[in-house]
This record gives C-alpha cells, sequence and structure tokens, in this order.
C-alpha cells in the first residue's frame, strides 16, 4: 500500500465515508495522521521528554522508532526496557488521543506519565525480572 501524504489524507478520509473533522484530536495543530500523533504532535513530544527526564534516559523525539533501540542503549536489558517505553508510549498517546476525542478533554500530563511509571516498573518488577542482574534489579527497585 502507498504512503499517503497529509494532503492524501482528506480524500482518504472521505473515500471511507468519514466527513467529521480530520485535525488532530489533541493540539488540532495539524491533520492527524500516525506520522503527526506520535512525532509531531506537541503533546506526544512532552510526553517523551517527561518519561525520559523520569527515567533518567535519552529518548530523542524523532520519526524511526527502531532508532531509539538500536542506538541508544548496548545492554539487552537496556533494549529490552527502552522497547516497553516505547510500547507503553504508543499505547497511551493513542489512549489519550482517544480519551480527547471521546471526552472533548486532554488526560494531564501528570497523571498520564504517573500511570505510565507506574506500569513500566510493574512490569519490570513482576515479569522482567527473571532473566536479570542484580544491578538492573536494583535500578528498577529505586524507581
Amino acid at each position: 500500500m502507498p504512503n499517503e501524504s497529509e494532503d492524501e489524507q482528506p480524500w482518504l478520509f472521505r473515500s471511507h465515508g468519514y466527513s467529521g473533522d480530520i485535525s488532530c484530536c489533541i493540539c488540532a495543530d495539524s491533520i492527524e495522521s500516525l506520522q503527526h500523533l506520535f512525532f509531531s504532535c506537541p503533546y506526544s513530544a512532552s510526553c517523551v521528554q517527561v518519561i525520559s527526564a523520569k527515567l533518567g534516559i535519552y529518548l530523542p523525539v524523532t520519526d524511526t522508532w527502531s532508532w531509539w533501540e538500536h542506538h541508544c542503549f548496548k545492554s539487552f536489558f537496556h533494549k529490552k526496557f527502552v522497547g516497553a517505553v516505547i510500547c507503553a508510549l504508543i499505547y497511551l498517546i493513542w489512549k489519550a488521543r482517544n480519551h480527547s476525542l471521546h471526552n472533548s478533554e486532554l488526560i494531564r500530563l501528570e497523571i498520564w506519565s504517573k500511570t505510565l511509571l507506574s506500569d513500566l516498573i510493574f512490569r519490570c518488577k513482576h515479569v522482567v525480572t527473571s532473566n536479570v542482574s542484580s544491578g538492573h534489579l536494583s535500578w528498577i527497585e529505586s524507581m
């Protein structure tokens, strides 16, 4: 399937019978697209910055998800941890988008980041710990 540009998306939405507003549900600054929602939307960029700061890791806002996993960390544990962070970010940005669409309000970033961090810490403590070194375990416990 060819990659549709943002200019072609209004036609694409109409061709599928959608005639409503196609602007971003979160910021309304641009036409909603995956590229905009996950990489260009100011809310998403703020989410990445907040989580990066709270975890003490560098996660650049880029349009290539795999860059994070392949270039940020060298150890297997850190790659898997960053992969879990990325999955959680994707899920919660989409959740914030749907909440905004259906409730006409945006989930506050402070609440959102606490949810993300508590989910990540729980998962790391209860799922990831079986093959993790004592140093990494103490890092997880310190969060």
